[in-house]
C-alpha cells in the first residue's frame, strides 16, 4: 500500500469518527435543596435530524443539546428534574430521521 494510499485512508477515517460525534449533555445537576417538588410542572421538548444515505448527518449530532436547550427555555428558570430521554428513528427513501424526547418535571423554588 503506498503512502498516499495510507494517508487518504487515514483521514477518511477521522473525517468519518468524527462525523459520528456529538456533544456530552448533563441533564441535571444535584437538586436544590430549596425546590418545592409538590409544585413540579411537565415540560417536554424534542429535536430531529436526519442521516442522509446513511452516511451524512444532518443536524443528528447535537440534537440532545437542541432539545435539552428548548426544555431548560420552557422551564424558566425552575429546576428541571425527573429526565427521561426518548429516542425514535424512521427509515426514508434516501436515509433515516432520528429524534430525541425529553420529558420532565420543572420545579420551582420554594416560596420563603
Amino acid at each position: 500500500m503506498s503512502d498516499m494510499t495510507k494517508l487518504t485512508f487515514a483521514v477518511a477515517l477521522a473525517i468519518g469518527l468524527a462525523a459520528c460525534s456529538s456533544p456530552t449533555v448533563r441533564m441535571s445537576l444535584e437538586p436544590p435543596s430549596d425546590i418545592d417538588r409538590a409544585k413540579g410542572r411537565p415540560v417536554s421538548a424534542s429535536a430531529c435530524g436526519f442521516q442522509l444515505a446513511q452516511l451524512i448527518p444532518l443536524g443528528t449530532n447535537g440534537r440532545q443539546e437542541e432539545a435539552y436547550e428548548a426544555l431548560k427555555t420552557q422551564a424558566g428558570g425552575d429546576y428541571i428534574g425527573d429526565v427521561v430521554l426518548t429516542e425514535e428513528w424512521y427509515y426514508g427513501l434516501i436515509g433515516s430521521l432520528y429524534c430525541t424526547k425529553l420529558d420532565a418535571k420543572a420545579y420551582p423554588k420554594r416560596a420563603s
